[in-house]
């Protein structure tokens, strides 16, 4: 796997063979309008969901839930689907802890209806995660991003800055956990695994 550092660009143009997404714990990128950090706020998630087309959502429904009926990929997990209308083969759906609490603020309150206010615990916690655990988290949360990518042979990542937006992760707190991962992953290949690129072009 080759790895390219791009410049702020739209992620959803990208051509790679996958493209991975901040994603929530239902993944169901941005209907829950009501939580309070999506105001007046874009994201990544809601940007992908929108360029891949309705489909990208009905398969993301077909992921098996957890017990409590909603929660079908926990924090530090990653989920795979097609990319549909996406110029990519595969979308790698992973869920970060939150950047300020270390645990997900978005709680389902039941009815297909989100809310970002008080409610049921979500993602199985109802105490904030130890001190300082929302780094290693984090860092999960981008090994199980590569593990998905390395399950489906993609040669080329398209990632964001995953974390840092509606979870609110300090953004370089957030590179140096990412680039951590990417150069332990790299280092462990013996020499044939990552290369950086350079240039403006597309993801390799």
């Amino acid at each position: 796997m080759r790895l390219l550092l791009l410049p702020r660009t739209n992620l959803a143009t990208r051509r790679c063979d996958a493209i991975a997404t901040s994603a929530n714990a239902g993944l169901v990128g941005n209907q829950n309008p009501n939580f309070w950090r999506f105001t007046g706020r874009q994201n990544a998630d809601g940007a992908i969901h929108a360029a891949a087309g309705p489909r990208l959502l009905a398969a993301c429904r077909e992921v098996a839930a957890d017990d409590d009926s909603y929660v079908r990929c926990r924090i530090g997990e990653a989920v795979v689907t097609p990319a549909f209308s996406l110029p990519a083969d595969f979308v790698i759906h992973a869920v970060a802890p939150d950047g300020m609490y270390g645990r997900s603020l978005q709680q389902w309150w039941g009815g297909k209806r989100w809310s970002g206010g008080r409610g049921a615990a979500s993602v199985h916690l109802e105490e904030p995660l130890p001190s300082g655990d929302a780094g290693g988290l984090l860092a999960q949360t981008y090994r199980s991003i590569f593990a998905a990518a390395g399950g489906e042979s993609a040669a080329s990542v398209a990632l964001p800055a995953v974390g840092c937006g509606v979870l609110g992760f300090n953004a370089g707190r957030a590179a140096k956990v990412a680039i951590g991962v990417a150069i332990g992953l790299c280092g462990g290949g013996g020499g044939g695994g990552c290369r950086g690129g350079g240039g403006g072009g597309g993801c390799r």
